[in-house]
């Protein structure tokens, strides 16, 4: 199978921790026989040489710019991260870069697993072109939902789509 992965982490490096267990989730479909390409958020500098950037057999990294000095993902997390208001300034750049990297290569997949809900579960609900689509979330969505209020009952039924399993 082909599988797009979207995401709002990656390791950078062997070494890295932040999305490992991404990384793992598609180490094993790739071991399984599965072609993959991952959206992250690119860094805010280059975390490997170019000849270096391929993470493994069966798995394409692309790295997403969606700002100059890009700076919502990775160190603290985007939660952290978005204590800063300037890096607010970043979200849409990055929302509507995904949408359109996911909406582009969907016609090559044959799903779509997305981690974290927001963005990337609603992007892939939304841009994936009606693939079979499995929405991972993480302990972080809860207490983000639980912060939305009434806008997370949008965020949810954003997610409600006949071919998508949370």
């Amino acid at each position: 199978m082909r599988l797009g992965v979207l995401t709002t982490s990656y390791p950078r490096r062997p070494d890295d921790l932040a999305g490992t267990f991404v990384a793992g989730l598609a180490g094993w479909l790739a071991a399984q026989g599965d072609e993959l390409e991952v959206l992250a958020p690119a860094p805010p500098a280059p975390a490997l040489p170019p000849a270096e950037a391929e993470p493994r057999p069966g798995i394409r990294l692309e790295q997403l710019r969606y700002a100059r000095r890009p700076r919502l993902f990775y160190g603290a997390g985007a939660p952290d991260n978005l204590q800063h208001p300037a890096t607010w300034l970043q979200v849409p750049g990055f929302v509507l870069r995904l949408a359109r990297a996911c909406h582009a290569r969907a016609a090559g997949w044959d799903a779509v697993i997305s981690h974290w809900l927001l963005p990337c579960g609603v992007i892939a609900a939304r841009a994936g072109r009606g693939l079979p689509h499995l929405a991972i979330a993480h302990s972080s969505d809860v207490h983000l939902l639980g912060r939305m209020g009434p806008l997370a009952a949008a965020a949810l039924a954003a997610l409600a789509r006949p071919r998508t399993a949370l």
